[in-house]
């Protein structure tokens, strides 16, 4: 399964949150650790579990046909 030519294909809302959630944690993780407020990584782990959940239960990954866009997906996963 060779992905060095595979393109990334992003194209639900699902996935764009994902990825938006993704992207921000280390800003979260510098912010609670700067104004001690652990809180925010609860915060931050429950809304991305809730992205997760909504990315997993609306969009195919396995049983998807198109071979970059199951990588892609696959890609989210191991990310999250």
């Amino acid at each position: 399964m060779s992905n060095i030519n595979n393109k990334i294909i992003f194209e639900n809302d699902e996935e764009t949150d994902l990825i938006k959630n993704l992207y921000i944690y280390e800003n979260i993780l510098l912010e609670a650790t700067k104004t001690n407020h652990p809180h925010l990584l609860c915060k931050y782990s429950y809304d991305i579990t809730k992205s997760f959940n909504s990315f997993y239960n609306n969009i195919h990954i396995l049983n998807e046909e198109d071979f970059d866009k199951k990588i892609s997906r696959l890609k989210l996963v191991e990310l999250f």
